[in-house]
């Protein structure tokens, strides 16, 4: 387990994503169903995507029996397969 527990929280108008030990906090906006983009923190509140295309999506998978998300999948952190995170 390299980036350790993952935390999603639900914010006014978008979701957090809270990784690694340091706790970094990433701002994710919805782009269409179950996808979407991710934002790097910033203290001056203005949103900078992480990476352009597909590197910088979060994809929040359901179980297909019971269409109950199951899966994350954080693109960036996927190059090596570790970014595929189940849910607990």
């Amino acid at each position: 387990m390299v980036y350790g527990n993952l935390v999603v929280a639900k914010d006014v108008d978008h979701l957090s994503l809270i990784i690694g030990p340091k706790k970094v906090q990433w701002s994710l906006m919805q782009c269409q169903n179950n996808t979407f983009k991710a934002f790097w923190p910033s203290s001056s509140k203005l949103d900078f995507p992480m990476l352009l295309g597909k590197e910088g999506v979060v994809k929040f998978i359901p179980v297909k029996a019971t269409n109950v998300i199951g899966k994350m999948q954080v693109n960036y952190l996927n190059a090596d397969g570790g970014g595929v995170f189940v849910k607990k």
